[in-house]
C-alpha cells in the first residue's frame, strides 16, 4: 500500500515537472491609461492574475501625440540597447521558453502627415527588430503579428501587446532558483557597459 502511494506521488511530481506553465501578458498604452496584466496557468488552472497600473508613468511623459510617438520610439530603442548588453545571459534564460501567441498592434499620428510618416517608419523598424529578436531567442510556436496603422489627421498614440509564453515547470523552477545569480550578472553587465561609455 505504501509503495503504491509512493509511486503515485512520484508519478504526480513527474507529471507536474513536465507540465507547462503558461504566462499571459497584455500591455496597453494610450493617452489616458497604461497598464500591464499578467496571468499564470498550470494545467489550465489560473494560479495568478495581476494588473499593474502604469498611468503615473504615462502622465509624467509629454501629453502631445507628437511627443508621445517620440517617447514611445525612444523607450523601445533604450530597451533594445539594454537587451543587447545582456544578450548572452538572455540566451540562457529565454532558451527554454516557448512563444505561443504574439500580437502587437500600434496606431497613432502627430497631426502632421510628413512627421507621422517619418516616426511611423521608425516605429515599424524598431517593432520588427524587437520582434525578430524575441523570435530568435524563444522557441517559436506561432506566427507573430506586428502592425502599425498611421493616422495622418488626428494626434494620438495607442499600442496593445498581447502574448502567451510557456515553459516546463521543472525548467521554470530551475530559472527561479538562479534568479539572484542572473539578476546580479545582468546588473554587472549593464554597469560595465555604462562605465565603458563614460
Amino acid at each position: 500500500m505504501l509503495i503504491t502511494v509512493f509511486l503515485v506521488i512520484i508519478l504526480l511530481i513527474w507529471i507536474l515537472l513536465f507540465s507547462h506553465v503558461y504566462i499571459s501578458i497584455q500591455y496597453i498604452y494610450d493617452q489616458t491609461k497604461q497598464h500591464v496584466a499578467v496571468s499564470i496557468f498550470i494545467l489550465r488552472i489560473r494560479l495568478y492574475k495581476k494588473s499593474y497600473d502604469l498611468s503615473k508613468v504615462n502622465n509624467e511623459s509629454n501629453a502631445s501625440s507628437e511627443n508621445s510617438l517620440a517617447f514611445f520610439s525612444g523607450k523601445i530603442n533604450s530597451y533594445h540597447e539594454k537587451l543587447q548588453k545582456v544578450n548572452l545571459l538572455l540566451n540562457r534564460v529565454l532558451k527554454p521558453i516557448c512563444l505561443r501567441h504574439f500580437t502587437w498592434n500600434t496606431a497613432g499620428g502627430t497631426g502632421n502627415a510628413a512627421l507621422t510618416g517619418i516616426m511611423g517608419g521608425g516605429i515599424w523598424a524598431i517593432k520588427n527588430t524587437l520582434s525578430f529578436y524575441l523570435i530568435n531567442k524563444l522557441q517559436l510556436k506561432c506566427k507573430p503579428l506586428v502592425h502599425f496603422e498611421p493616422n495622418f489627421v488626428h494626434r494620438f498614440l495607442y499600442t496593445n501587446l498581447d502574448c502567451m509564453l510557456s515553459i516546463r515547470l521543472g525548467k521554470a523552477i530551475y530559472v527561479f532558483t538562479k534568479r539572484k545569480k542572473y539578476l546580479q550578472m545582468m546588473k554587472e553587465a549593464l554597469q560595465a557597459d555604462k562605465g565603458g561609455n563614460d
